[in-house]
């Protein structure tokens, strides 16, 4: 048993059966659908990924020094020395490459269980969360979560980062 539908638009009705035309019009009617739903699913997640960055709630893997606890929310592990440590050998001229070595010979390793890399420091020192801070899409939500590093050691490092980007 096949549904043959007849939409009406005004004074003009359209039988949706077998031929052509009416798979042609399916075809294009199932694609304005799913980007209806796509968009209308895509709005919904947006936010929700705001409203829980709003309330503080952590979304996503969780960052190298943090737990979740059970509301979602950050909170400080055993290795917030490890995170304070890199801020401060960064700040003390040390270079990514060589903070990593020191991390790795300590036998410390990322949130995956690999090897700290320059690029997995560069990440920890650029990441706003460790001075408490949640950034969606561009929008930033301060003092959403116990800090790990003071604002002022932070705001070093990125002064130290942008000096020798510029170089």
């Amino acid at each position: 048993m096949s549904l043959n539908p007849v939409l009406s638009f005004g004074r003009k009705e359209l039988q949706l059966n077998e031929d052509p035309e009416s798979q042609e019009f399916r075809a294009i009617l199932s694609k304005v659908f799913r980007s209806y739903f796509r968009s209308r699913i895509s709005e919904a997640v947006r936010k929700s990924l705001h409203e829980k960055a709003r309330s503080g709630r952590w979304v996503g893997r969780v960052p190298f020094g943090y737990l979740k606890d059970a509301q979602g929310k950050l909170i400080p592990s055993d290795q917030v020395s490890v995170v304070r440590e890199a801020f401060t050998l960064y700040r003390g001229g040390q270079s990514l490459a060589q903070i990593a070595e020191q991390l790795n010979k300590g036998g410390l390793r990322t949130q995956n269980g690999m090897a700290f890399s320059y690029r997995a420091v560069y990440r920890m020192l650029r990441n706003p969360v460790y001075r408490g801070s949640v950034s969606i899409r561009g929008t930033e939500y301060p003092d959403s979560h116990t800090p790990i590093v003071s604002k002022r050691l932070w705001n070093a490092v990125v002064a130290i980062h942008r000096s020798r980007a510029s170089r």
